[in-house]
C-alpha cells in the first residue's frame, strides 16, 4: 500500500511512521501540501488520522506483515542465542530496535515469543538472559514443526514414503471438527516419514476441500499436496496460515492398519496427537492423526508453575 504525507501533516504521522516503516506492507512519501481555502484545525487532523491508521493497522495484510516481521526477528535471535554463553546477557529492546530498525513494538513482540518458550529468561533491572537449558531441547511437544525438520533435530535423516491423497465425504466426527457443512468434501493425505529408513511417524492430514481453488484443483492436489509440507501448502496453495493448534495427546495400542505403516507389532504401545489447526480467525483448516514411534523420536515439554 502507498501512502502520501503532506508536509503540512507530517507530525500527526510522527507517532506511528517507525510502525508502518517496519510493516514492510507500506510505503510512503512526504509532499508539499497543496492550497486549501480552509484548511482543517490540527485537533480535527489528529482524529482523523488516528481514525485511518486505526484501520490500517487492522487490514489483514498488515497485521500478517507486521507478524512476519516479528517472526523472522524471532528466527534470527534464536540463532544467536544458541551461539551465546549459558547465563550471559541479552541486548536491550532499545539495542534490539537500533539494530533492526524496526519499531519498539516489532522487537517486544519477537521477545514476548523467546519468553513464552523459555528461551530467554528477564531479570527485572537487570536485563533479558540466554536459557541454555531450555535452548538444548531440540524437540519440543509444544511446538509444531513439519515431520522431516523434527526428524532431522533428532539427529536422522528424514524421507517421505506411502503417500496416498483422495477425496470424498468425511466421517462425522471430522466434519464436526472442521466445522463443515452437510455435503462438504474433505481432501485426505496419508504420509509415513522415516527417520534414517525406518518408519517413525504415520500421519493422516485432513483438509476442507473448499479450501483448495476449484480451477486448480486436480494439478494442485496431485503435485503440490504429495509433495509439499502441510503448514507450506496451506500458506501457499489455500491462502490459510495456521496460528495454532489444539491437540489430544495419548498413549494408544497400533492398530493392524497403524502397525503396518510403522512397521511394528500390532499392539505395542505408540505416541498419538490428534489435533486440530487454526487459523487467526479461529477457523478450522485442518485436522492431523498422528502415530509415533518413540523408541526412535522423543519429545520434551517445558512447563511453568500456573
Amino acid at each position: 500500500m502507498s501512502l502520501s504525507i503532506t508536509r503540512r501533516d507530517e507530525w500527526l504521522f510522527t507517532p506511528f511512521l517507525p510502525l508502518l516503516a517496519s510493516s514492510g506492507f507500506v510505503s510512503f512519501k512526504i509532499e508539499d501540501a497543496p492550497r486549501l481555502p480552509a484548511p482543517l484545525t490540527p485537533e480535527k487532523r489528529a482524529v482523523i488520522m488516528a481514525g485511518v491508521v486505526r484501520r490500517l493497522t487492522s487490514t489483514p495484510g498488515f497485521a500478517m506483515a507486521s507478524e512476519s516481521l516479528s517472526k523472522q526477528i524471532e528466527q534470527e535471535l534464536v540463532d544467536e542465542l544458541r551461539e551465546r554463553q549459558p547465563g550471559e546477557r541479552f541486548p536491550s529492546e532499545a539495542e534490539l530496535v537500533n539494530r533492526y530498525k524496526v519499531s519498539r513494538v516489532t522487537v517486544r513482540e519477537a521477545l514476548a515469543a523467546l519468553e513464552h518458550k523459555g528461551l530467554i529468561i528477564r531479570r527485572q533491572g537487570l536485563g533479558t538472559f540466554v536459557n541454555h537449558n531450555v535452548l538444548q531441547i531440540q524437540t519440543r511437544m509444544d511446538e509444531s514443526i513439519e515431520f522431516s525438520e523434527l526428524i532431522r533435530a533428532s539427529g536422522h535423516t528424514p524421507s517421505v514414503t506411502g503417500t496416498q491423497v483422495s477425496t470424498g465425504r468425511p466421517e462425522a466426527a471430522i466434519a464436526e471438527r472442521l466445522n463443515l457443512a452437510e455435503g462438504d468434501e474433505i481432501v485426505t493425505l496419508h504420509k509415513v516419514f522415516s527417520a534414517d529408513d525406518v518408519p517413525v511417524i504415520y500421519a493422516v492430514n485432513v483438509l476442507p476441500l473448499q479450501l483448495i481453488a476449484r480451477e486448480h484443483r486436480d494439478s494442485v492436489i496431485r503435485d503440490s499436496l504429495k509433495t509439499e509440507p502441510i503448514y507450506r501448502f496451506l500458506a501457499e496453495r489455500c491462502g490459510q496460515t495456521v496460528a495454532y493448534q489444539i491437540a489430544d495427546v495419548r498413549s494408544l495400542s497400533a492398530t493392524d492398519g497403524v502397525a503396518r505403516h510403522l512397521g511394528c507389532k500390532a499392539g505395542v504401545s505408540v505416541l498419538n496427537i490428534e489435533e486440530v489447526g487454526y487459523n487467526a480467525d479461529n477457523d478450522p483448516v485442518f485436522y492431523s492423526d498422528e502415530y509415533y514411534n518413540t523408541d526412535v523420536i522423543g519429545f520434551k515439554l517445558v512447563r511453568k508453575p500456573g
